[in-house]
């Protein structure tokens, strides 16, 4: 028995897809996976910088230049307490010569 047109599915070639689909789809592949690499960048840099945290050339130098200024105050001190320490002596040398010649 013929089957009746009506009722079974169309067996017509599938029709042609539209030819730029494929290019937008690929673009949109393309895109979505710039994207993704473009995320994944900026979170291996903030999961760096939050654990190194920020440490730019000018800020190591501020650090640096504030340790020397510490360091060189430090020796100012030391220098001046044992100038102090020698001009004490040298007072109590002299008394002690004043006394004697006395």
């Amino acid at each position: 028995m013929p089957e009746d047109p009506t009722s079974a599915p169309e067996r017509t070639a599938p029709a042609v897809a539209d030819p730029g689909a494929e290019r937008r789809t690929a673009r949109r592949q393309l895109l979505g996976s710039l994207l993704v690499a473009v995320a994944i960048a900026i979170g291996a840099i903030g999961a760096v910088t939050a654990k190194l945290g920020t440490t730019s050339v000018a800020a190591l130098e501020a650090e640096e230049d504030r340790r020397d200024a510490a360091r060189d105050a430090l020796e100012e001190r030391r220098d001046a307490a044992e100038e102090a320490r020698e001009a004490r002596r040298e007072a109590a040398e002299d008394a002690r010569e004043r006394r004697r010649g006395d």
